[in-house]
């Protein structure tokens, strides 16, 4: 490890520091990217109000408080809406078949560029938490290689 990490290492924060160190890893693994991006940041805003693909390849999400990510199964979206400008009403077919992540979880989402043919980019939006006053601490990791939105 480097200087700034070992520093970081006592304290209060040293088991988020060791699970993001392990998630890291485990995502370099599993793309074998050399570089990776990341995000550790406190939400208190509603960031992505609209269903939405991601144009990248793999992003690893884990949201450590708060609630977690809102996803769709293929069976529950409207693609020809969400490739339009259309409201959330109009991409999901059936409002009690969203999915939720649980808080912790670690989640991956494929993205509108990965690489596998016949497989689809993962429909999904932040919870709404703007409005409630709750806040969420969410760990973001992307590979480098594409434009991550």
């Amino acid at each position: 490890m480097n200087e700034v990490t070992d520093e970081l290492d006592t304290g209060e924060f040293n088991y988020m520091i060791l699970d993001i160190r392990q998630l890291l890893t485990s995502f370099m693994d599993m793309t074998g990217a050399t570089s990776l991006r990341l995000l550790l940041a406190t939400v208190n805003s509603n960031m992505c109000r609209r269903f939405h693909t991601d144009i990248n390849d793999l992003r690893m999400l884990c949201t450590y408080t708060g609630p977690g990510k809102l996803w769709l199964t293929e069976d529950n979206v409207n693609r020809e809406a969400l490739n339009g400008q259309e409201d959330n009403e109009d991409i999901v077919l059936d409002e009690s078949k969203i999915r939720q992540a649980d808080t912790g979880a670690v989640v991956l989402l494929k993205g509108a560029v990965y690489k596998k043919e016949g497989t689809r980019a993962i429909v999904h939006r932040s919870p709404t938490i703007e409005e409630s006053g709750v806040e969420r601490l969410l760990l973001r990791i992307d590979t480098n290689g594409f434009m991550n939105f």
